[in-house]
């Protein structure tokens, strides 16, 4: 799960990302592209991330499991 809004947090993950970049001038251009994108939609307000939190996450369920009760033996 994501945790509170962090600027500083969200600066060191587009850090990352063009460090990862520039370290990979021969990666494939489809992987490019992705990471690109990532760079990209980097959330830099607390609106924008949790905006994107909600659409992640609104309407996922999280299963209740209890292992031993519901692993099936075959």
């Amino acid at each position: 799960m994501a945790g509170p809004f962090s600027f500083n947090r969200q600066w060191k993950r587009a850090d990352k990302i063009k460090r990862f970049l520039a370290r990979n001038p021969d990666m494939p251009e489809l992987q490019r592209v992705m990471w690109e994108r990532h760079l990209q939609n980097i959330a830099w307000t607390p609106r924008e991330y949790y905006m994107r939190y909600k659409m992640v996450y609104d309407g996922v369920k999280v299963l209740d499991i209890k292992y031993k009760d519901d692993i099936v033996e075959e």
